[in-house]
Formats: structure tokens, sequence, C-alpha cells
């Protein structure tokens, strides 16, 4: 019901301008006004980076393409996966130039991916035409204005593997000023089966910071909980570094790396992790989070 009511006030705001929209949609979403000083939780933090913009100063940060030189700045580039081209239309791909295995993506945008592990099956018109269909995209989420400040583009790059799946378990690092403050583990990903979640610390504890019962009222995104622990990463002391060396210069980022067990990739920088709304994190969680973001903003 409460997702009911959200989804009808949403349709209801889209009247007004932006920031009286996102104010009034966050207090309906979260039922109680933002808080600016001491927040109670990192939704907090995140509301006043959105309505103030000071988001948007960093959006370079959140374009999969020019992030990479960020990377490279902090001597990382060995992390980079190998770039196999930029392209501003899908027609100019040359598939044949192409590895056996490849992923294709946008970098304005989140889910905007092709993984390809097989290039003889691949329908190329179908790839070419989502390809330029997603380049006129806009960003879905209205609040995440910093994702329209991205030129969009199509980039190339190896495809990564780790023997877990077709797609490598990604490791996401929530970290503040070079501090990983926990570690978000999504295994399964591209399969029919909902994916596989945890959140650890840095000992590779279960915090147990997912609610479930809000993922499971919520039924367009599947999750369920890992049985045990998620795999231990090979190279979990080289990723923490690799974390909080990337995360030095500010107040809140999340890291995506890979590890194939031999090398660490690098996968992504995100600002505003399910919009700054983590809804299906627990209320320890939030506060936690909050705390240790707090620490540094005072």
């Amino acid at each position: 019901m409460h997702f009911m009511i959200i989804k009808f006030g949403r349709t209801f705001l889209s009247l007004f301008p932006f920031k009286i929209r996102y104010l009034m949609e966050w207090i309906l979403v979260n039922r109680r006004l933002p808080r600016k000083k001491n927040p109670r939780s990192i939704k907090d933090y995140f509301f006043w980076e959105i309505f103030l913009g000071k988001i948007n100063d960093k959006y370079v940060y959140a374009d999969k393409l020019r992030c990479r030189d960020l990377v490279a700045q902090k001597g990382l580039a060995n992390i980079l996966p190998k770039l196999l081209g930029v392209w501003h239309d899908a027609e100019h791909i040359n598939f044949e130039e192409l590895p056996e295995k490849f992923v294709l993506k946008c970098n304005h945008g989140c889910g905007l991916n092709i993984l390809c592990n097989d290039k003889k099956t691949i329908d190329k018109e179908m790839v070419v035409s989502k390809l330029n269909s997603w380049l006129h995209l806009e960003h879905p989420i209205y609040y995440e204005t910093h994702m329209k400040k991205i030129e969009p583009v199509i980039i190339g790059e190896e495809f990564i593997e780790d023997g877990t799946g077709f797609s490598p378990t990604d490791y996401k690092f929530h970290c503040t000023r070079g501090e990983v403050i926990c570690i978000q583990v999504v295994g399964q990903r591209h399969s029919n089966e909902p994916c596989d979640i945890a959140i650890m610390d840095i000992d590779w504890n279960n915090l147990e910071f997912v609610d479930f019962d809000i993922v499971n009222a919520q039924k367009e995104i599947e999750f369920k909980p890992y049985k045990g622990l998620p795999r231990r990463p090979k190279n979990l002391k080289s990723l923490i570094e690799y974390a909080r060396k990337l995360s030095e210069e500010l107040n809140y980022i999340r890291i995506d790396l890979y590890d194939n067990g031999s090398s660490v990739f690098f996968g992504e920088y995100t600002l505003t992790p399910l919009g700054g709304n983590f809804w299906y994190f627990s209320k320890e969680a939030l506060s936690f989070l909050g705390a240790k973001v707090d620490l540094v903003t005072k």
C-alpha cells in the first residue's frame, strides 16, 4: 500500500518545480522532514547534496568514460579494464575487431550494459538498435541531476570473468574520505534468479544491513540473502586499499570493484546509490552510514 501511495504522489508532484517536488517527494517517502544539522541517517546527507545542487559539481565521477581519467590520475591505471573503443553512434562499431567476449555500455546511466561472452551468438542489429536508443535516453531518476551533465557515448571494455557466473560478483565499497564504511556484495547478476546480496565489514563479517522485508514488499527488484557468507575475494586487502585511495577527496562515494582472483578491476564510481534513498537498507544501516559521513561533514 505504501508503494502505491508513493507512486500516486509522484504523479501529482510532477506538476511542481524541481525543489518543491523533490522536497515533497522526500517527505512522502521518508515520512519526516530532512535534517541539515546532525542528520539521523545517510538519507539526510544526500537530500542536501541534491537539493542544493552540490552533487552536480561531481558529475565527472558518474561518467563511466571520463572517470577513467580520475582513476589513472590516482596512479591506478593498472586496475582499469581494457578500453576497446568509444563511439557516438553504434553503427560505427566494427564487431569484427572486437574480441570474442566484450562489454558495450553507455556512460550516462544505470543498467545500460550489454555483456557478450560469445560474439558468434550476438544479434548485431539488435545491439546497435538498443545502444543507439540508449544514447538518447534520459536518466530515469529526475533528481539525480548530475547525470544530465554527462555527454552520452558508447564505450567498449574487456569482459571480466571471476568464475562465479555470467557476470562477476560486484564488490561495492561505501566510502568516506579514504575510509571504507562497508562492502556491499552482489552476486548472480544477469541470471534468471534473484541476485544474492550481503553487506560486509572490512573483516568480512556480515553486518546484516539489508532489510529483506522491504525487499520482498518491492516486487520490481529481487534480491535474496546469501546462504552463509559470500565468497571472500582473494584480493580483499588490495580491494580495500584501492577503495581508500579512490575515495580520499570525497565525503561520500561508492566504488565498485571486481576481483577475478589474479587481478582487481575498477567498475565505476556511484555518487548517489539507489538515488540516495538506500531503500532496502535497514534503519540501523542508515544511521551507521550517516554517522560515519557526518563525522567528516560537521
